[in-house]
């Protein structure tokens, strides 16, 4: 997709956001298929939004791998970055909300308990 000057960016993680990433890194293969939904949401975003997909394997890879994948499986997208762009919003699976200090570091507290249960 060409980008557009009349939508705003809307950045998205590529592992865990788009790419199931099941077993994690591994690798650094790009094993596992979509995530559920990923191609519907990013076929509804596009209309409104400029998809820039973010990933560190982009950074330490390149993006041709992603980019890649994400025509194999046509999922749109306007550009693929190993930095975090510029954006109107953000969707990231390993992301906290932030509303205020005390809230946030709840939600981290809870996350790493979570997390420590999933790989004990």
């Amino acid at each position: 997709m060409r980008r557009s000057s009349k939508k705003k960016d809307i950045a998205i993680d590529f592992d865990g956001v788009l790419h199931r990433y099941s077993r994690g890194w591994g690798d650094g293969s790009i094993y596992d298929k979509p995530v559920a939904g990923a191609k519907e949401a990013m076929d509804e975003l596009s209309e409104k939004y400029n998809i820039v997909v973010f990933s560190r394997r982009a950074k330490e890879q390149g993006g041709e791998a992603i980019e890649n994948w994400l025509r194999k499986n046509k999922i749109k997208f306007t550009e693929v970055t190993g930095e975090k762009p510029r954006a109107r919003w953000y969707i990231d699976d390993q992301a906290v909300h932030f509303d205020d200090w005390a809230k946030t570091l709840k939600r981290i507290k809870k996350l790493e308990a979570r997390y420590a249960k999933r790989n004990h």
